[in-house]
Protein backbone atom coordinates (compact mmCIF):
# COMPACT_ATOMS: atom_id res chain seq x y z
CA UNK A 1 0.00 0.00 0.00
CA UNK A 2 3.19 2.66 0.83
CA UNK A 3 4.15 1.41 -2.56
CA UNK A 4 1.47 2.66 -4.29
CA UNK A 5 1.35 5.86 -2.35
CA UNK A 6 4.88 5.97 -3.09
CA UNK A 7 4.21 5.45 -7.07
CA UNK A 8 1.30 7.82 -7.45
CA UNK A 9 3.47 11.10 -5.86
CA UNK A 10 6.27 10.04 -8.21
CA UNK A 11 3.78 9.57 -11.16
CA UNK A 12 2.39 13.34 -10.46
CA UNK A 13 5.55 14.94 -9.25
CA UNK A 14 7.26 13.38 -12.72
CA UNK A 15 3.80 15.34 -14.95
CA UNK A 16 3.79 18.04 -12.93
CA UNK A 17 7.77 18.61 -13.89
CA UNK A 18 6.80 17.88 -17.52
CA UNK A 19 4.15 20.52 -17.54
CA UNK A 20 6.72 23.05 -16.53
CA UNK A 21 8.74 22.03 -19.11
CA UNK A 22 6.69 21.80 -21.08
CA UNK A 23 5.30 25.36 -21.23
CA UNK A 24 8.29 27.05 -20.64
CA UNK A 25 9.00 25.78 -24.13
CA UNK A 26 7.22 28.06 -26.52
CA UNK A 27 8.41 31.28 -24.49
CA UNK A 28 12.22 30.67 -25.82
CA UNK A 29 11.13 29.90 -29.18
CA UNK A 30 10.31 33.59 -29.53
CA UNK A 31 12.72 35.73 -30.43
CA UNK A 32 12.99 39.53 -30.22
CA UNK A 33 13.29 41.98 -32.47
CA UNK A 34 15.88 44.16 -31.30
CA UNK A 35 15.69 47.45 -33.73
CA UNK A 36 11.85 47.55 -33.51
CA UNK A 37 12.69 49.27 -29.72
CA UNK A 38 15.74 50.83 -31.11
CA UNK A 39 13.79 52.82 -33.62
CA UNK A 40 11.31 54.16 -30.82
CA UNK A 41 14.58 55.42 -28.89
CA UNK A 42 16.09 56.70 -31.66
CA UNK A 43 13.08 58.75 -32.07
CA UNK A 44 13.17 60.11 -28.25
CA UNK A 45 16.90 60.53 -28.96
CA UNK A 46 16.08 62.94 -32.06
CA UNK A 47 13.12 64.55 -29.91
CA UNK A 48 15.48 65.14 -26.83
CA UNK A 49 15.36 68.58 -26.52
CA UNK A 50 11.06 68.45 -25.79
CA UNK A 51 8.44 65.99 -26.11
CA UNK A 52 5.34 67.50 -27.30
CA UNK A 53 1.66 66.08 -27.81
CA UNK A 54 -1.39 67.34 -29.30
CA UNK A 55 -3.68 70.12 -27.02
CA UNK A 56 -7.29 71.32 -28.27
CA UNK A 57 -6.76 74.72 -26.53
CA UNK A 58 -5.60 77.14 -27.55
CA UNK A 59 -2.07 77.91 -25.33
CA UNK A 60 0.25 75.69 -28.08
CA UNK A 61 2.64 75.98 -24.93
CA UNK A 62 1.26 73.63 -22.66
CA UNK A 63 1.21 70.53 -25.41
CA UNK A 64 4.96 70.10 -24.32
CA UNK A 65 5.32 67.51 -21.89
CA UNK A 66 8.71 67.17 -20.80
CA UNK A 67 10.78 70.53 -21.07
CA UNK A 68 14.65 71.35 -20.69
CA UNK A 69 14.08 73.33 -17.70
CA UNK A 70 12.62 70.51 -15.99
CA UNK A 71 15.54 68.48 -16.48
CA UNK A 72 17.69 71.06 -15.51
CA UNK A 73 15.83 70.82 -12.13
CA UNK A 74 15.44 67.41 -11.84
CA UNK A 75 19.92 67.38 -11.89
CA UNK A 76 20.18 70.14 -9.86
CA UNK A 77 17.63 68.79 -7.18
CA UNK A 78 19.10 64.95 -7.63
CA UNK A 79 23.10 65.85 -7.63
CA UNK A 80 24.15 69.33 -6.56
CA UNK A 81 21.44 70.07 -3.58
CA UNK A 82 22.44 66.42 -2.28
CA UNK A 83 25.66 67.40 -2.15
CA UNK A 84 25.15 71.20 -1.23
CA UNK A 85 22.71 69.81 2.10
CA UNK A 86 25.69 67.14 2.83
CA UNK A 87 28.45 69.42 3.03
CA UNK A 88 26.25 71.99 5.13
CA UNK A 89 25.21 69.44 7.94
CA UNK A 90 28.83 68.57 7.99
CA UNK A 91 29.94 72.41 7.91
CA UNK A 92 27.51 72.75 10.97
CA UNK A 93 28.84 70.50 12.91
CA UNK A 94 32.60 71.02 12.28
CA UNK A 95 31.84 74.85 13.34
CA UNK A 96 29.79 73.23 16.60
CA UNK A 97 32.79 71.15 17.58
CA UNK A 98 35.30 73.99 16.65
CA UNK A 99 33.08 76.16 18.88
CA UNK A 100 33.31 73.66 21.76
CA UNK A 101 36.45 73.24 21.34
CA UNK A 102 37.60 76.91 21.80
CA UNK A 103 34.70 77.93 24.28
CA UNK A 104 34.79 74.64 26.19
CA UNK A 105 32.58 73.84 28.94
CA UNK A 106 29.71 76.21 30.42
CA UNK A 107 30.94 76.52 33.86
CA UNK A 108 28.68 77.40 36.96
CA UNK A 109 29.78 80.16 39.04
CA UNK A 110 29.24 78.44 42.70
CA UNK A 111 28.79 75.10 41.35
CA UNK A 112 26.35 72.41 41.84
CA UNK A 113 24.04 73.59 45.10
CA UNK A 114 22.38 69.65 45.46
CA UNK A 115 19.01 70.79 45.00
CA UNK A 116 17.06 69.14 42.20
CA UNK A 117 13.32 70.44 41.26
CA UNK A 118 10.86 68.12 39.32
CA UNK A 119 10.60 69.79 35.40
CA UNK A 120 7.64 67.56 34.51
CA UNK A 121 4.88 65.99 36.54
CA UNK A 122 3.69 62.88 36.16
CA UNK A 123 0.79 64.02 34.16
CA UNK A 124 2.57 66.18 31.81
Amino acid sequence: MASLGRFIRLTVGACAFLLVIAASVPCKAQQVNPTASSVNEQQLLQELNRIQGRVSIPDQRSGVLEQPAGRDWREFRNVTLRWIGGITIIGMIAVLVIFYLTRGMVRLESGRSGRTIVRFSAFE
